[in-house]
């Protein structure tokens, strides 16, 4: 599941004119899907996520298709999991 579907002050942002400019832009220039290059891209997908303080600048987005997208943020999400998981065992007595 997309991560702005958690966060509405994100969902804001992915609506904004701003980003919809941006995005068009880099879709035209990157017709194709930068992961995979087989597909035509129709995401904006941020390199670094804005959850880990990612920017929203064109260095920074990069034209992917739809399946590379949920590929990489399944990956996203299961490192996050596993981060959150690590810590907590760290903070537990004993552990």
């Amino acid at each position: 599941m997309p991560w702005h579907k958690h966060r509405p002050d994100t969902a804001h942002h992915y609506r904004s004119a701003a980003f919809k400019r941006i995005r068009k832009r880099l879709l035209a220039g990157n017709p194709d899907c930068a992961i995979c290059g087989e597909r035509p891209a129709r995401i904006a997908d941020h390199r670094k996520p804005i959850c880990e303080g990612g920017p929203t600048t064109p260095e920074n987005l990069q034209a992917i298709c739809a399946p590379c997208s949920l590929t990489k943020t399944g990956r996203e999400g299961a490192a996050m999991r596993a981060a959150r998981k690590r810590a907590r065992q760290r903070q537990e007595p004993g552990a």
